[in-house]
């Protein structure tokens, strides 16, 4: 059960739209959540967190901390999501985590994916526009905070830390940032 719906501002630039506060299955109140947008009664939202454009939190998902998942992001399964932004056409599945992160575009985070203080924004690859192609520990231990184009994290992927758990082969362009 969510609250009435009301007036909600979850941009400036967008004015206020009809939205409800979260349930979640614990029984405390959850998030803002758009009219708009589709939040499973499994899934948790943390007070301060919104879903809202035409978003989706499906399965047991669970999103904390200052968190926005807008555009047509989809947060699934048993990911969770912690003080990070989704939006695009993002995808956050499986038992994956991410924190202080930004994944926007295309991005996909699946399985056992752990992300930390990433910015992803990911669209179509154009040859032209590959800079250079790094594995997780040179993009770790180089600082690179960046990475721009089809990003599809999967598996036991550490970025962030020097961890080398798995090398960054799959299709990314890394822009230096």
């Amino acid at each position: 059960m969510s609250s009435p719906a009301e007036l909600h501002g979850f941009r400036d630039v967008c004015g206020e739209v009809l939205a409800h506060r979260h349930t979640n299955p614990d029984g405390s109140l959850g998030g803002w959540v758009a009219e708009s947008a589709t939040v499973a009664r499994g899934a948790f939202l943390a007070a301060e967190a919104v879903v809202f454009d035409r978003a989706s939190l499906l399965g047991s998902a669970r999103v904390d901390g200052v968190s926005r998942i807008f555009d047509t992001a989809i947060v699934e399964d048993k990911a969770n999501v912690i003080a990070s932004s989704i939006g695009g056409e993002a995808r956050v599945a499986g038992r994956a985590i991410v924190t202080r992160s930004t994944l926007l575009g295309s991005a996909l985070a699946e399985g056992d994916a752990a992300l930390d203080g990433v910015e992803f924004d990911a669209g179509s690859i154009d040859s032209g526009e590959v800079t250079k192609v790094h594995t997780l520990r040179e993009a770790a231990e180089s600082g690179i905070r960046k990475i721009c184009k089809d990003l599809f994290a999967t598996g036991h992927l550490h970025l962030g830390t020097t961890e080398d758990a798995v090398d960054f082969a799959v299709g990314a362009v890394v822009n230096e940032a």
